[in-house]
């Protein structure tokens, strides 16, 4: 990977175009080399939060998540990926995780707590990590969240929330 990085392959993410496909870390993030992930971290230029060239705008550490990476999750910690960094549907990565039943990547991210909202939102329906895990009947994902202090709180989506306090008819 080192020799293809000296002969033109490029490391960091290309031109924010829409159909372009993922950046080297990206993909290495979403498949789970976790290998090729610390090189890439160590590499100058590579941006451990930045945005897929995708509509949905998936970070690196977004992508693992939903994947079920764990140990690629860990090494984009460590590195000082952004936790709490959704992409452009509000998800969270720790909402996809929760959403897909990744223990293992719960876990982790639930390390990082004080990086997190373990409660936040998802614009469009309101949904949280937890709501999310509930929904999908992830038992262990919902203890371990209730554990950590997430909530049972949904929220009305922006759309249906009254605009004067009153009461959603």
């Amino acid at each position: 990977l080192r020799a293809k990085a000296h002969v033109g392959v490029d490391a960091a993410p290309a031109a924010a175009d829409e159909k372009a496909p993922l950046s080297l870390l990206g993909h290495a993030a979403q498949k789970g080399h976790e290998a090729i992930v610390r090189i890439l971290v160590e590499t100058k230029g590579v941006d451990v939060n930045e945005d897929a060239t995708t509509p949905t705008r998936d970070t690196p550490l977004g992508l693992a998540a939903a994947a079920g990476n764990s140990q690629v999750v860990r090494v984009l910690i460590e590195r000082g990926a952004d936790c709490a960094r959704g992409r452009r549907d509000g998800m969270t990565p720790l909402m996809r995780a929760a959403r897909a039943g990744h223990d293992g990547v719960v876990h982790e991210l639930l390390k990082a707590l004080k990086l997190i909202d373990i409660d936040a939102k998802r614009p469009k329906d309101g949904q949280s990590a937890l709501s999310l895990a509930k929904k999908n009947g992830e038992d262990v994902l919902v203890a371990m969240l209730r554990s950590r202090g997430a909530t049972d709180e949904v929220e009305a989506p922006a759309q249906e929330r009254p605009r004067n306090g009153g009461v959603i008819s």
